[in-house]
């Protein structure tokens, strides 16, 4: 009963601690550029707000199904795979066009 509720919480900070890994790495080592660094459109914060809620939900619903052993170790793998690709271009999206939305003068 007790991973029923430790699982997800571990799901949601594997989660957290990947997308600070992904920023940083994608900023040290590819593009050495900050995304968003003369500030996001709206549009594109909402986009980054319901992204990053999304991924949290599915993390602890993941730790979930895993406490419950409904969830097999390829579906895990499959779901680590389309967050760390789907995280690369949004923060490749963020530093190169993101930013760019909000400068109209």
């Amino acid at each position: 009963m007790i991973k029923k509720i430790i699982y997800p919480i571990l799901g949601l900070i594997i989660i957290i601690v990947l997308m600070q890994l992904s920023y940083e790495i994608f900023i040290n080592l590819l593009k050495h550029k900050r995304p968003c660094i003369e500030g996001c459109s709206g549009s594109f914060k909402n986009f980054l707000m319901i992204y990053t809620w999304f991924w949290f939900i599915l993390s602890m619903l993941t730790g979930y199904l895993i406490a419950a052993k409904k969830a097999s170790h390829k579906l895990i793998m499959i779901l680590v795979l389309i967050f760390v690709i789907s995280t690369f271009i949004v923060n490749w999206y963020a530093s190169t066009y993101g930013y760019g939305l909000n400068l109209s003068y």
